[in-house]
């Protein structure tokens, strides 16, 4: 019977098995980087740092940490309805932090709304820098 209820709530939802599974258990960090709109920086430092630094500017912007995979240097969070008030609070953003070289990382940003990926990546980006805040709280990123 059970097998049946969510057979059929996946048929009627209408969404893709990818779909789906973000809906249930939240992005994965193949989810960002094979993404087709995502945001991308080298930055210098290790990737334990930008995996630290970053879940302290989350906090900041109001966001909510879903998933935190320190192993895998992956971080999902939703809730940035504060930040950014053209998402719905559960649209989730991916960030994955991939360690080129000694204090060398590269960092992935992407989201289902390109919007919201893109004024979290130059946030993020701009604070990880250390040049204070990138933009107003609305402006999305052209």
């Amino acid at each position: 019977m059970r097998l049946f209820v969510v057979l059929m709530l996946v048929f009627l939802a209408g969404c893709s098995s990818a779909q789906m599974r973000k809906e249930f258990m939240s992005m994965s960090p193949s989810d960002v980087t094979g993404a087709r709109n995502k945001y991308t920086k080298v930055l210098d430092m290790s990737a334990a740092e930008c995996l630290d630094k970053t879940r302290a500017i989350l906090k900041e912007m109001g966001a909510v940490i879903v998933k935190y995979e320190k192993n895998n240097y992956f971080i999902a969070a939703d809730q940035f309805e504060t930040f950014f008030r053209s998402c719905v609070n559960t649209t989730e953003v991916g960030i994955v932090f991939k360690e080129l070289e000694a204090n060398k990382t590269q960092v992935e940003v992407a989201s289902d709304s390109p919007n919201l990926a893109g004024s979290v990546a130059l946030e993020l980006f701009t604070k990880l820098e250390n040049k204070g805040p990138a933009v107003k709280k609305e402006e999305p990123v052209k």
